[in-house]
């Protein structure tokens, strides 16, 4: 195992700006940000999740009287590929040495290789997971637009901190919402409990953070939660 490889679950919300436009400006930082580390001998296996754009295709088919969960997942799935070729075409434009596939689980042990989501009834988060376990990777990242996961109290989110580490049993107990397609969390309850099963440690990022993200990558002090199996 490469103690500098990892497998991020890059959040959708991500590549899209307050106003719902694509945010060209962070494809570019995140662009260039995964090029340096690489020339560092980093290596990334990035999964794009959908963000907005899933969410406005999903929500226009159930406007439309779609109700199969199945077709609405798989609609959503096709966004978080849009996704994936954005920045898979950013890096190439970059002549970095990337990989696409569509498909994440035939992918081949590349410098960075990208793709999307994958299979009904999961997440990108999932998907990120799974690929952990191919490689034999002990941590995945989960950039998001949250700084981490906020403590609860009678049910109710606490904005004002965050945690910065807790156990997988904790974070499954905490109140989720259940997949749906389309769905927005910090992180899959489904994706958490095979973390926990496989002994994987997740680290929730704010992904618009890159000097953070930096931070985190190269063992300085950084602003996140640590989910660790016990």
């Amino acid at each position: 195992m490469n103690s500098k490889e990892y497998s991020i679950s890059a959040g959708g919300s991500l590549f899209f700006d307050k106003n719902k436009e694509i945010s060209s400006s962070f494809i570019t930082k995140i662009s260039d940000f995964f090029k340096n580390f690489s020339d560092r001998g980093y290596r990334f296996h990035i999964i794009c999740g959908g963000g907005p754009l899933a969410r406005l295709y999903i929500d226009g088919a159930r406007q439309a009287g779609v109700t199969d969960t199945q077709m609405l997942d798989l609609l959503g799935i096709s966004m978080t590929h849009i996704n994936a070729r954005l920045l898979y075409t950013a890096l190439r434009a970059r002549d970095q040495k990337v990989t696409y596939n569509h498909n994440p689980y035939l992918e081949e042990d590349s410098i960075i290789s990208i793709s999307g989501g994958f299979g009904v009834g999961h997440t990108t988060d999932y998907v990120a997971v799974k690929i952990a376990i191919m490689f034999g990777l002990d941590k995945i990242i989960n950039l998001t637009n949250v700084e981490g996961i906020y403590p609860q109290i009678e049910g109710n989110l606490d904005k004002s901190r965050i945690i910065s580490e807790m156990a997988w049993s904790n974070f499954i107990s905490m109140k989720q919402e259940t997949h749906t397609p389309g769905i927005n969390t910090p992180f899959d309850p489904e994706a958490a409990q095979l973390a926990q099963e496989n002994n994987i440690t997740a680290i929730i990022l704010n992904g618009h953070n890159l000097l953070n993200f930096s931070n985190y990558l190269i063992g300085n002090k950084f602003i996140g939660t640590i989910i660790t199996p016990f």
